[in-house]
């Protein structure tokens, strides 16, 4: 081989080891290793046939039961071509304290919160924000989409009504809850 190709072939072997540095996932320090059971609770009791009706279509995912003067949080990711890239949702807050939990493509989170206005983040290459309000008892669902980004994921997040929820919902599994 010529010294002309060595260096190709050099500088293609350092681009290329570059290029796969890039691509690795973070250390394990930032991601859990244990995915922690997302118990089901009991459905609340229904007073009508479509609530009824409601709770037989979402059989695959139990529905959480919401205390007085609470509300739930589903955050709902579907599966992407972004799908391997973890994203971290706080509440409130982007600090350690307030992480909720971590999704890939085709996972979902659920929280109870307290009613009134909070502010919902997700950390990814960027960091998306959506303010909501919860009304007591009330259950909200909020579309977690990733599309590319310069390095990794970027993040957006949408409220979704109550129908686009329950129809996305048993499609997905449950994601790491913190």
């Amino acid at each position: 081989m010529s010294v002309f190709t060595l260096r190709q072939l050099g500088l293609v072997s350092a681009v290329s080891l570059v290029m796969a540095g890039c691509a690795t996932t973070p250390p394990p320090v930032c991601m859990p290793m244990e995915e922690a059971p997302v118990a089901a609770a009991a459905p609340a009791t229904a007073t009508s046939a479509s609530a009824t009706a409601t709770s037989v279509a979402v059989n695959s995912v139990d529905q959480k039961a919401v205390a007085t003067g609470t509300g739930m949080i589903y955050i709902l990711r579907p599966l992407n071509d972004q799908s391997l890239a973890s994203m971290t949702v706080t509440l409130d807050d982007t600090q350690a304290g307030s992480i909720k939990g971590t999704t890939s493509g085709g996972q979902y989170l659920v929280f109870p919160v307290s009613a009134g206005k909070h502010t919902l983040y997700s950390l990814a290459e960027n960091r998306a924000e959506l303010a909501v309000e919860v009304k007591d008892g009330e259950t909200l669902y909020i579309l977690q989409n990733a599309s590319y980004g310069f390095g990794s994921a970027i993040s957006e997040l949408k409220q979704l009504d109550q129908a686009a929820g329950l129809k996305m919902l048993p499609t997905l599994r449950p994601g790491r809850q913190k």
